[in-house]
């Protein structure tokens, strides 16, 4: 590791709290440790004036309010500033009683969890036609973490300070019964039951109970169930704000510009993810709550400072590691310290002996997304030019999948699933197997379009998974793509565009690059490890499997 001298524009999402020293008088009472409900107990009798605090052997309970009585065993002060622990605790308790006071929805203790939950924040509204309004019940919304935590760095005293992060939330609050009612098809996706938090600040969570087989009556029958539980009564049930129940409740509610809206939403989620915007709306939070005064005990606020960075000259000392060197071609003399740069101007390490410079490829969709998909692989082959008025820009894709990876051309053929069910996607694999038998050849890869919803269906209902068993059974290597994927703009689909030539050119045989590595006496390899958890469903028992994923030696081959 060498000092970094270079005067960068850095920012450390870590915003350091500063307080007031004092003495606080607290309560002691002694651990037990056969009794795990202890703190959960003290905190439902004493929620409401203490806070509670494990350390080590013993319990402390520290008034937080004027009006608090006595609750411990033993009492004694205790100073602040040498309990940075305590201090943490005090001021989350004292954050999450102003939000709550302000009725902001909050979600868990820790991490801090709260939504920007007001109308003007909702996400889903914002990406709609000036035509469409969007129902109360429904949106994706801003999601907050302030993680409040002691903070050790090197060379520096430990401090207090909160970690602010930010994603979105889905949120689907019609219960089921008033879906039923509006023709919602239910069928096929989880639900669970709304189950208090024992901090009535807490918002309640859901707590998942089976997904919908069938609708008797006014009673949702469930099948992949939790406690052998047969079927809930739609009054009782709320809908799991998955990604396949939120898309399924955008066509129902915008019918045929559910696809329009989608792809502005995708756009609104995308720019709040993004560096710059993220920075602004963390920053916006912290400047809001650095001029609120929090009382985390009488007579003692809390005021939040901005965030550690260079411009501040408070950052933490920083240290920079040597990069990797990337090798391009079997004598060394390629080398970039960028893989992707490297690889846009001196080919994969292989590009002189790779023995399918003209791969054959089949395409399996679904017929309806052929147009779609046909124009996204013609991207992906030959590249996305970037516009003449962004000239002087970076293009993550212009090269294209063939330029890029030093191949004569390539060769592909279509094999429709007729929907988007696995036994379609069967048929689709099947025909494509029998067009190589035919012609005595083989596919080198396929590229299978599938959709997100697929991530979330399991075993042989998930068309995915039985497309790619089918081909690995004879030998054929699979890369997948969304639909959701093909809608990108331009803009932003060359990054995804590049990670998937990169795994595609590896599925070929291909070497990329290796990582230059000094000689050593010993050979070493490096070994990755995957797991995956098999079961039937959600709720059921699953086991654990691990093995080998890769075996690397020490220069990446």
């Amino acid at each position: 590791m060498t000092h970094s001298s270079k005067k960068e524009k850095l920012t450390l999402n870590v915003s350091p709290v500063q307080f007031e020293d004092a003495d606080v008088r607290i309560g002691f009472l002694d651990y037990h440790q056969d009794d795990r409900s202890q703190l959960q107990k003290l905190r439902a009798a004493y929620g409401n004036t203490h806070v509670f605090l494990r350390d080590g052997e013993r319990v402390l309970c520290v008034p937080f309010t004027s009006e608090a009585g006595d609750v411990g065993d033993r009492f004694e002060p205790i100073r602040l500033q040498s309990n940075l622990r305590l201090c943490a605790a005090l001021l989350r308790n004292a954050l999450i009683n102003y939000l709550h006071g302000l009725g902001r929805p909050i979600y868990k203790h820790r991490p801090l969890l709260f939504v920007a939950g007001t109308a003007k924040n909702n996400l889903l509204a914002q990406s709609l036609p000036p035509q469409l309004q969007c129902p109360e019940w429904l949106g994706i919304y801003p999601l907050y973490e302030a993680d409040i935590r002691v903070f050790h760095f090197d060379k520096r005293a430990p401090f207090v300070g909160v970690a602010f992060n930010i994603r979105t939330t889905r949120r689907i609050d019609l219960p089921c019964r008033e879906r039923l009612a509006k023709g919602f098809a239910l069928l096929g996706l989880y639900v669970g039951q709304m189950t208090p938090d024992h901090d009535p600040r807490i918002q309640p969570y859901l707590r998942l109970v089976g997904r919908v087989e069938k609708i008797d009556g006014d009673r949702l029958v469930l099948t992949d169930t939790r406690d052998n539980l047969s079927s809930i009564a739609a009054s009782d049930a709320r809908l799991q704000r998955g990604r396949d129940a939120f898309n399924r409740c955008l066509a129902f509610v915008f019918q045929d510009d559910a696809e329009r809206v989608k792809i502005q939403l995708e756009q609104q989620l995308a720019d709040i993810h993004i560096g710059p915007t993220r920075l602004e709306k963390l920053s916006q939070v912290v400047q809001y709550l650095a001029n609120v005064p929090l009382e985390i005990i009488p007579g003692v606020t809390v005021h939040l400072l901005p965030y550690l960075s260079s411009a501040e000259n408070n950052l933490p000392s920083l240290d920079t590691a040597p990069k990797p060197v990337y090798v391009f071609d079997p004598t060394g003399a390629h080398t970039d310290t960028w893989h992707d740069r490297g690889l846009g101007r001196y080919g994969p390490y292989t590009a002189q002996t790779f023995d399918k410079n003209k791969p054959r490829l089949c395409v399996v969709c679904q017929a309806t997304s052929k147009g779609r998909v046909d124009q996204f692989l013609r991207k992906f082959f030959h590249g996305i030019p970037i516009p003449k008025k962004h000239a002087h820009a970076r293009a993550p894709y212009e090269q294209g999948f063939i330029r890029k990876y030093m191949l004569e051309d390539v060769t592909f053929e279509f094999f429709s699933a007729k929907d988007d069910t696995p036994a379609a996607y069967k048929r689709a694999v099947e025909a494509a197997i029998e067009w190589q038998q035919d012609r005595n050849t083989r596919w080198d890869l396929a590229l299978v379009q599938i959709e997100e919803r697929f991530h979330d269906l399991h075993g042989e209902e998930n068309p995915y998974l039985i497309a790619k068993a089918g081909f690995l059974t004879h030998q054929v290597p699979v890369q997948e793509f969304t639909l959701e994927t093909t809608t990108i703009p331009d803009g932003r689909l060359g990054y995804a565009l590049n990670n998937m030539a990169l795994a595609s050119y590896a599925k070929l045989g291909g070497i990329p690059w290796l990582i230059k590595a000094s000689p050593t006496v010993t050979h070493e390899l490096v070994i990755g490890l995957g797991s995956a958890n098999i079961g039937e469903g959600r709720l059921g028992k699953r086991e654990r499997i691990v093995g080998i994923t890769t075996v690397f030696s020490g220069d990446g081959n």
